[in-house]
């Protein structure tokens, strides 16, 4: 008994916040806006859901069961896509400046309310090329030279990015999950080609549709040469007609990387790429490697390009960082080496090889005189003797 008086009093301890939202300049009550009642310490903080309330048809709300304390109220027309720029009480538009609201037990904090200003909304519906099937998780971006501002594809392949000031945008779409392409509207690879849209509070926009195609993929590894050990969250990027960074991704734990989403044609593959360096010049390696291009080159002119054709993936695309393994020290040969024939060697100038006593010299040749003939007593071979002279042995 003693506890359920308990669970009553600290429901009738807690506070509520009420009020009216409606369009700017006196008009229509506005349905469907998200009012979420903050801890006015921290935005964004841990609240339960039942302490943020839509308005209804007649544009009013109610949150309870707050407890004691200070709170920020936040307007919401994003919740249901409604074409107005959301706002914090008292009409301010940041957070850090909102009026805050301090509530007591059993306070009740009324007519905390809101006029909401038209704004420009960019919607459309994300579709995949084969089968039309739609895409959820896409994420659809709008730029103008102001900024921009992002929504996500539900299930049915819809989005709807509102909070637009009037302007020219370009619209990207970009694959949460790797498998498709990005593109910008309409149908380009790139933002210097996307067609500008109009916006116009207050004004509905024309369907700004995408159909995705399925990209490629690079794959590969990255390891210390001398252990093979694979190199963890270094960043490897592809690199696109020699100056734009298509994609760019981290090594796993074991060192193995994937850059999704590729269109068709050639790329360069960094591996340790410095982005600071890449885009200022000013060089600072935070992971401790250099730079290096694949296939092991230090420059960018010199690396070996990567063709991809989608949607396949070109695996094998690898780098090893430091030097190679030191080489196996040569084991002993066991046994009695077999002693080699030492080679044969020529003769001097002057000398040739001849036979004596079996075996063959380098012996010196005196030639006799021409047609003269010695004397020896020793018949015809002392004659053949005296044809090619005295024998004398190379010492």
């Amino acid at each position: 008994m003693a506890l359920l008086c308990l669970v009553f009093a600290s429901a009738a301890a807690a506070a509520t916040v009420e009020g009216e939202v409606s369009a700017e300049d006196g008009g229509a009550p506005l349905e469907g806006v998200l009012v979420c009642a903050w801890d006015a310490e921290e935005e964004f903080s841990e609240l339960e859901e039942e302490l943020c309330e839509p308005t209804d048809a007649d544009g009013l709300y109610e949150i309870t069961g707050l407890p004691a304390g200070q709170y920020v109220v936040e307007f919401w027309p994003g919740y249901k896509h409604l074409p107005y720029f959301g706002e914090y009480w008292d009409d301010r538009e940041f957070f850090s400046t909102a009026d805050e609201i301090e509530l007591g037990s059993l306070q009740t904090a009324d007519e905390i309310d809101a006029e909401l200003e038209a704004s420009g909304v960019i919607e459309g519906t994300v579709v995949a090329e084969q089968g039309g099937e739609p895409l959820q998780y896409v994420e659809v971006c709008a730029y103008s030279k102001s900024g921009g501002r992002c929504a996500w594809t539900d299930e049915e392949g819809e989005y709807a990015i509102g909070e637009l000031a009037a302007d020219d945008y370009t619209v990207e779409f970009w694959d949460l999950e790797g498998t498709y392409m990005s593109q910008w509207y309409d149908n380009h690879d790139h933002p210097e080609e996307a067609d500008e849209i109009e916006v116009e509070p207050g004004e509905p926009s024309d369907e700004i549709d995408a159909t995705m195609r399925p990209g490629g993929r690079i794959q590969g590894k990255v390891t210390v040469a001398a252990t093979g050990a694979g190199i963890e969250e270094m960043l490897v990027c592809a690199i696109e007609n020699s100056e734009r960074l298509a994609e760019c991704g981290f090594t796993g734990p074991q060192g193995n990387y994937t850059l999704y989403a590729l269109s068709g044609g050639a790329y360069k593959v960094a591996f340790s790429i410095d982005l600071s360096e890449w885009f200022t010049g000013e060089a600072d390696e935070p992971d401790g490697y250099d730079t290096q291009y694949y296939d092991g080159q230090s420059t960018l002119a010199a690396a070996s390009p990567v063709t991809v054709v989608p949607p396949g993936t070109v695996a094998g695309i690898n780098a090893r960082f430091g030097p190679p393994p030191a080489p196996p020290p040569v084991a002993p040969v066991s046994g009695v080496a077999k002693k080699k024939k030492p080679a044969a060697k020529a003769c001097r100038k002057g000398f040739k090889k001849r036979k004596v006593k079996g075996k063959k010299r380098c012996v010196k040749i005196h030639k006799g005189k021409k047609g003269g003939e010695k004397k020896s007593g020793r018949g015809a071979k002392g004659r053949a003797l005296s044809r090619f002279g005295a024998v004398r042995i190379q010492p």
